[in-house]
């Protein structure tokens, strides 16, 4: 939502990060990348590929116009070995597990897996 993006935007320029850009889309709309005129270095999809219909369609649709690197978080349900596999179907070369993520513990303890991808 655009409220995130204002954040993104906020958090960068706080940090003295001028050389950033954040964008807001709907991923499942059939030209979620049409008009991106360009890749981006490193794309971050945080907590979202639990909430999609078609998981591989939108992974191939990031690996167009991702350039290099994209850091990808679960959700509590993401099984780790076929989130992998998901990835590299996905066409990235080098997919891997870097742990759980501890923004919002909870007594359940579902945090969230976090994996980093290189094309």
């Amino acid at each position: 939502d655009y409220e995130k993006v204002d954040i993104a935007n906020f958090i960068s320029k706080f940090n003295g990060i001028n050389n950033v850009r954040f964008r807001q889309c709907d991923v499942e709309s059939e030209d979620f990348i049409q008009g991106f005129d360009e890749s981006f270095d490193v794309v971050f999809c945080l907590a979202l590929i639990g909430h999609l219909k078609d998981q591989l369609r939108f992974l191939k649709k990031v690996y167009l116009v991702c350039s290099n690197i994209l850091f990808i978080e679960g959700n509590a349900n993401t099984a780790n070995n076929d989130t992998v596999i998901l990835l590299q179907n996905a066409g990235f070369n080098q997919v891997e597990y870097i742990g759980l993520s501890n923004d919002e513990l909870n007594e359940n303890n579902n945090n969230r897996p976090l994996f980093i991808c290189y094309k």
